[in-house]
């Protein structure tokens, strides 16, 4: 059975979560967690939330953010 769809809303706060299949390394190197921690910056200049707290491992990573105008 699926997860019921998440309530959104504008000032919303969220703990997000994305793990690698079968829990492989999505994060080979240091340099791939920079990469990924970049396109975290420039998404956030585009879609404007705010990043309250995140950790980057090598197979998964944990953010805390708050939306406002444009949905997760």
């Amino acid at each position: 059975m699926g997860r019921k769809p998440m309530i959104e809303y504008s000032g919303g706060i969220y703990h997000l979560i994305q793990r690698g299949n079968n829990r492989e390394f999505i994060f080979e190197h240091k340099e791939d967690k920079a990469f990924y921690l970049e396109l975290v910056r420039e998404c956030q200049k585009i879609m404007g939330f705010e990043c309250y707290g995140y950790v980057v491992m090598g197979n998964h990573y944990h953010m805390i953010i708050k939306r406002h105008e444009v949905p997760i």
